[in-house]
């Protein structure tokens, strides 16, 4: 190459210019969250949760037969689920307690 040649050599002239990738709309004010926490334990929390605590223990029992007989592979998920079941209803117990301090009931 000769001196004029260099001169008048752009590398944006021999380069692709990259392309973006189209960028979404984005709403300016998206619309609030209907609940801020959990409104299925809340819905449950507020009723009570008798009839709840009660298919829980139900589907706990079941799960415990279930956790005798099959292969290796069903008593160890019928034991997780159990487990499971379990924590989700001592949750339960404490949050009916806790809300029954604090309506004081």
């Amino acid at each position: 190459m000769t001196r004029k040649d260099l001169q008048s050599f752009k590398i944006s002239e021999q380069v692709k210019a990259p392309v973006d990738r189209p960028k979404g709309k984005k709403d300016k004010d998206p619309a609030p969250p209907p609940s801020v926490g959990f409104p299925r334990i809340e819905a449950v929390i507020e009723s009570g949760g008798a009839e709840t605590q009660a298919t829980l223990k139900a589907r706990a029992a079941t799960l415990a037969e279930l956790a005798k007989a099959g292969s290796n592979k069903d008593k160890l998920a019928a034991k997780k689920a159990a487990a499971a079941y379990d924590k989700a209803r001592s949750l339960l117990d404490y949050l009916l307690a806790t809300k029954a301090k604090l309506t004081g009931g």
